[in-house]
């Protein structure tokens, strides 16, 4: 019986191929969402309704016990409707400071559903808000209960991972990466890969987002966009040019927004792996479905001809790189951008080797890793 904890969407992402394994393993998972302004479900979410097929599945945050959470929700609904109709906007402010917040969560609920299912794990990812987290670790204390921590993405850009109190009995990283220094040799530091970027998982999401292999129609560019970025005005006049160029586009953002379903666009996009399957080559800014992309073959730009662009990525773990395309200005893009057009399907050299450095995955035996991990705790 172990319990995984939900947040933003991109915990819901990581998060789902570990959760899918445990359940083929015939082991219980009780899926929580401590999200009140996103609710996941298996109407709104395909990865949601994908694991709820299987019976050793449940989701536990929409249970009537749950009565402060579930009245919260659907006031921040209340709340979210009339926002933009009233205020004409889309009050930023205060869903991030009820995103980072705690007061709708109920210890007691989370404590009763533990001992009562016989939870032997509580798993969270390490982005989760720092109120969020001291709850968790506090219930994890009081219950006596290993909380499991897992890498929040692929580092794709300089950090410092480093937990202070908040310290868990084990955190799962996808690599090892200078963003480790001052954790790396704690002993509850351990270097398992990220099953989100494994063959094994992609090939599960062909099937969870119905995934038609890409056919010989019109050329499609891929670009993901990050909306909260300084480069984000720069990059949509990138996708303007170039749709005034009749490119065929597909836009997807990335990271997803902590805003309510209805107040974000990023609710009518398609997942980031049909975004990837339907394009023929991606621009993108450095985000941890790079790693997708390279895994389907398609090739990569990076266009640090813009100004502010260049100045968040050039520290990027995805620069200075032979395998991707860095253009110096819209000429040169639009240059690379026609000779992959009329160019032969593109496959990585030393794929594999690649990714494995990059992302630690041994797809022979990255899923028995989780696996015989969580077994310990059942």
């Amino acid at each position: 019986m172990h319990l995984f904890v939900v947040d933003l969407s991109v915990s819901l992402d990581m998060l789902s191929p570990i959760i899918y394994l445990i359940n083929k393993k015939k082991q219980k998972v009780f899926f929580i969402n401590v999200n009140p302004i996103q609710d996941y479900n298996k109407k709104n979410n395909k990865l949601i309704n994908f694991l709820s097929k299987n019976k050793r599945f449940e989701k536990i945050d929409d249970n009537l016990s749950n009565f402060k959470f579930l009245f919260f929700c659907h006031l921040f609904k209340f709340i979210s409707f009339f926002s933009v109709r009233i205020f004409k906007k889309n009050l930023y402010w205060l869903w991030k400071k009820i995103w980072i917040s705690k007061f709708y969560l109920s210890e007691k609920f989370i404590e009763d559903i533990i001992l009562k299912k016989k939870v032997k794990s509580i798993t969270i990812l390490e982005d989760l808000p720092r109120e969020k987290k001291a709850l968790f670790f506090k219930i994890k204390n009081k219950t006596n209960i290993p909380l499991i921590m897992i890498n929040g993405g692929i580092n794709t850009k300089p950090s410092t991972a480093e937990h202070g109190l908040l310290k868990p009995d084990f955190y799962l990283a996808s690599n090892l990466t200078k963003n480790h220094k001052k954790i790396k040799k704690s002993s509850y530091f351990k270097v398992f890969g990220c099953l989100r970027y494994s063959n094994f998982w992609i090939n599960i999401l062909d099937k969870v987002y119905e995934i038609k292999k890409k056919k010989n129609k019109k050329f499609t560019i891929g670009i993901f966009t990050n909306q909260s970025s300084s480069f984000s005005h720069e990059m949509n006049n990138l996708i303007k040019n170039l749709k005034e160029k009749n490119f065929n586009i597909i836009i997807n953002s990335k990271p997803r927004e902590i805003l309510p379903f209805n107040l974000t666009f990023q609710s009518k996009e398609i997942s980031s792996s049909e975004t990837i399957e339907y394009s023929d080559v991606i621009i993108s800014h450095s985000t941890s479905v790079i790693v997708e992309a390279i895994q389907r073959e398609r090739q990569i730009i990076f266009p640090n001809y813009l100004k502010n662009f260049y100045k968040e990525e050039k520290k990027s773990l995805f620069q200075n790189n032979p395998k991707f395309f860095y253009p110096n200005s819209f000429e040169n893009l639009l240059k690379l951008i026609r000779k992959i057009q009329f160019k032969k399907k593109y496959f990585y050299r030393k794929k594999d080797f690649f990714i494995k450095n990059l992302v630690n995955i041994n797809n022979d035996e990255i899923e028995n890793r989780y696996v015989k991990f969580y077994k310990q705790f059942f």
